[in-house]
């Protein structure tokens, strides 16, 4: 199956180039939440996301999706063909992480989003304003310790 896994803002943010690892904001919660659902497995994220988090995930395999074929991270897989990583998601389970085009680039083929939404704002400077569940219906939803955040699970229609 392919995952795609987010947090965002009422405004529809999603990071910040000059945050903590990419981050407009630091939800120990959410984090937790991300580390449970993507241990021991795939994750695809963008070359500007891999660079802004300024580390690899620990307990993951990394693939970076990047239209440069001379990029090239140490002891991290590095794809520029979204077939290849369809071709990979055939046998594991792959969890998409970002930025907005990688998202945009495997919308059509996400087969469930986690999403933590964030009932405030905050300042940074990516935002995902296409972001859109038509294609989905939410299974299920639960608040967080945190109580401005709302974590939910979508899976998408079978029509």
């Amino acid at each position: 199956m392919i995952y795609m896994i987010l947090a965002i803002d009422k405004n529809k943010l999603i990071g910040n180039s000059q945050g903590r690892h990419g981050l407009p904001w630091n939800y120990p919660e959410d984090l937790k939440f991300f580390n449970l659902k993507t241990k021991n497995k795939i994750c695809v994220m963008g070359r500007n996301t891999y660079e802004q988090m300024g580390m690899s995930l620990k307990n993951r395999e990394t693939i970076i999706l990047s239209n440069d074929p001379n990029y090239k991270v140490k002891n991290i897989k590095v794809i520029s063909k979204i077939d290849k990583i369809l071709d990979i998601a055939k046998n594991s389970d792959i969890y998409i992480c970002g930025g907005v085009m990688v998202f945009e680039s495997f919308k059509q083929y996400i087969d469930q989003i986690y999403v933590t939404r964030i009932n405030e704002t905050h300042s940074g400077d990516v935002y995902y304003n296409s972001f859109n569940l038509d294609s989905f219906n939410l299974i299920s939803e639960y608040s967080g310790e945190n109580k401005l955040l709302i974590f939910q699970t979508w899976e998408r229609n079978e029509d």
